[in-house]
């Protein structure tokens, strides 16, 4: 994903919620409404003349904002996501893949720091099989400190499949804020580097992972757990047109990519794909 992506989709709601950020602020915080679609070119698959192109669009959109007492915020959203596998030099025909989540997210805001809970019900299958293994919870427990000051650090545990299958990792970071013009995030899973220009214009770099896992039904009714990892490093240009609305653009490389494919009886197939050239557009909020 995901920005998948996520962007951890979770990090994304906290910005939400913070009714603290300045409407025009200078760096626009991650996207919290929207639509995105990015695109991978064609590359081989490692071994094989089967090469592999890759288009992935995304809405997100939390539904409601409930102020349930005690600095505390329920935020409740859905995202869908669709990732077309497009094949080519093969007899096969393409294959789209979906991906339905319907995050919660409990947030304590105080000051300059957020503490969080989410949870996000998920359906992942290419729309023919809906087993146990389409089902999944991904998972965020994370605290944000240092919002106003010059350096910032996030911590705790995400559950999710961003890298490829359903793992549990940390989640850490350190920003700092030389001026209110630049931010440097560095950690995990992702780091960015971003500079206003202008009121209007922004630039950054980004490196993430971008991955998934579905479950997938062949044409001879074979079911299967299809999944795919890789990291992503971009860098992007967005204009603001209205207030907090931003157009952004995303070009890079896709790096590290790998898919598998594990059956029923866990005999499992993994191949590597080249790299390749990524390109992202997307249009939303950024509180």
């Amino acid at each position: 994903m995901r920005k998948g992506t996520i962007y951890i989709l979770c990090f994304i709601l906290i910005t939400v919620t913070s009714d603290s950020m300045a409407e025009d602020a200078v760096i626009p915080n991650p996207m919290a409404m929207g639509f995105s679609t990015h695109n991978l070119g064609y590359e081989r698959i490692s071994g094989d003349k089967t090469q592999v192109g890759m288009q992935r669009t995304t809405l997100v959109t939390p539904i409601a904002k409930i102020d349930t007492g005690e600095e505390q915020i329920l935020v409740p959203g859905i995202a869908i996501e669709r990732t077309l596998f497009r094949l080519s030099n093969t007899e096969l025909d393409d294959q789209a893949m979906y991906q339905i989540a319907a995050p919660v997210g409990l947030f304590r805001i105080r000051d300059d720091d957020i503490r969080l809970l989410s949870l996000a019900p998920s359906l992942h299958t290419d729309g023919n099989i809906y087993d146990d293994g389409a089902f999944s919870l991904n998972l965020l427990a994370g605290w944000q400190t240092g919002l106003k000051r010059k350096i910032g650090y996030r911590w705790g545990v995400a559950a999710n499949r961003i890298f490829g299958r359903y793992r549990a990792f940390p989640v850490a970071g350190v920003q700092y804020r030389p001026t209110s013009k630049s931010e440097l995030d560095i950690g995990l899973p992702f780091t960015k580097a971003e500079y206003n220009f202008s009121q209007r214009w922004n630039t950054f770099l980004n490196i993430t992972p971008s991955g998934g896992d579905w479950r997938y039904q062949n044409e001879q009714k074979q079911s299967y757990s299809l999944s795919y990892s890789s990291w992503i490093i971009t860098a992007g240009l967005r204009y603001r047109t209205f207030k907090r609305l931003w157009v952004s653009w995303e070009a890079g490389r896709s790096i590290e990519r790998h898919i598998e494919l594990t059956d029923d009886n866990g005999n499992q197939t993994e191949s590597s794909i080249h790299n390749t050239h990524f390109f992202l557009v997307s249009f939303g909020l950024h509180p």
